[in-house]
């Protein structure tokens, strides 16, 4: 159902006439409350829609991301006993984004810092996990609500670039023990029940 909402949402808004259309796209580094944080990427569409006669305007765009993190895991290993070995965990969302900021000319380049949030829906998860019994198991929440800072440089053309920062609020590592004693020494870093999310993106886009 709330996925559902979400689609309509997107659909909704890519279908109001805005004065500047774009696509875009770029790479992502997350944070997904693991061990090691990891790379992806992230394509994007959407709207800019002025505000009165000023330099501020609102937009929205429907996105979809693929982040990647890493995760040292204990493991039950028949032949050596418990062990760690790293697993790799690919998650795919989308999500929708509105943000306010304004328009700076400086040296012939277009400076839009802006702000605003938006929501994600965890469209799919999945885990390259060593063989054996793990000790502990993790799982993501599938909804976030998350809010965001941002820059975005026009040039003189269409093309513009686009970095921002985004942080999730809504609790979303799930930690699942289970049996297998975990090894002495040296540990990785755990992830903690309810631990939120983060990731930067930076972009290159067309206005159009």
């Amino acid at each position: 159902m709330v996925r559902a909402c979400v689609a309509a949402a997107l659909v909704l808004l890519l279908g109001l006439p805005a004065a500047a259309a774009e696509v875009y796209g770029g790479w992502v580094h997350a944070d997904l409350g693991l061990d090691e944080q990891g790379d992806g990427f992230l394509l994007g569409v959407g709207g800019t829609w002025p505000i009165g006669t000023g330099p501020f305007d609102v937009a929205m765009s429907g996105e979809l991301l693929r982040k990647h993190a890493i995760q040292p895991l204990f493991v039950g290993s028949q032949d050596q006993g418990p062990v760690t070995a790293d697993a790799e965990v690919s998650m795919t969302c989308l999500q929708a984004t509105i943000s306010a900021g304004w328009t700076l000319p400086v040296g012939g380049l277009g400076l839009r810092p802006y702000a605003g949030g938006g929501v994600s829906i965890k469209m799919s998860e999945s885990w390259d996990r060593p063989a054996g019994e793990v000790a502990v198991d993790y799982g993501y929440e599938d909804v976030d609500v998350m809010v965001h800072l941002g820059l975005r440089v026009q040039t003189a053309g269409p093309i513009f670039l686009d970095g921002r920062w985004t942080r999730g609020l809504f609790d979303q590592v799930i930690v699942r023990d289970s049996s297998v004693t975990k090894v002495s020494g040296d540990a990785p870093t755990l992830p903690v029940n309810g631990d939120t999310v983060s990731w930067f993106h930076a972009a290159v886009g067309v206005a159009f």
